[in-house]
């Protein structure tokens, strides 16, 4: 008789528990343990892709994506709006060379809701794979995610640095 795996209890037959999380089977302690431990940067969702979703689906390919922890997100927006090509620079520098596509977005706006109203800003980081092409061969599923981890390391450091530096009083 075959042995057959059982999900844990929870979570979908291509999940394993990971803290109190249900994330995909393929995905390292060690890459979890790290982008959950960013300063500034704060994980929302990974996946590590699903070749066999249906052509167009966004699940088919591996993606990381992050906001920006509310206690940063006034400062990285203001830099933003301020500074963009500083930030902008750091961005590079930590994903340029790599075969990623990234996005970064600041939204903001005012959410009323049951009588309440509060305004809010949001700093969002979405990476995926570079699209393919004719000349290059998509990395390994784990050296796409070395190489990205490495990457948004880099980065949070750098906008560690920044947001400290905002939020220093000016010497007299």
């Amino acid at each position: 008789m075959p042995i057959v795996q059982q999900a844990d209890p929870g979570c979908g037959p291509q999940e394993r528990r990971w803290r109190d999380k249900c994330v995909d089977a393929g995905l390292v302690d060690e890459w979890l343990e790290r982008l959950n431990s960013l300063a500034v940067l704060d994980l929302i969702s990974i996946c590590e892709g699903h070749p066999d979703e249906p052509e167009f689906e966004h699940r088919r390919t591996p993606h990381i994506n992050f906001r920006v922890k509310e206690i940063h997100a006034e400062t990285i927006a203001a830099l933003w709006n301020s500074d963009r090509a500083t930030l902008a620079a750091l961005m590079d520098e930590a994903f340029l060379a790599l075969p990623l596509s990234v996005v970064f977005e600041v939204r903001s706006g005012r959410e009323l809701r049951s009588g309440s109203a509060a305004d809010f800003v949001l700093c969002l980081l979405k990476l995926k794979p570079a699209p393919l092409t004719l000349d290059r061969r998509p990395p390994e599923k784990a050296e796409w995610f070395r190489l990205a981890i490495a990457a948004i390391e880099t980065l949070d450091h750098r906008l560690a640095e920044r947001a400290r530096s905002c939020q220093r009083p000016a010497r007299q």
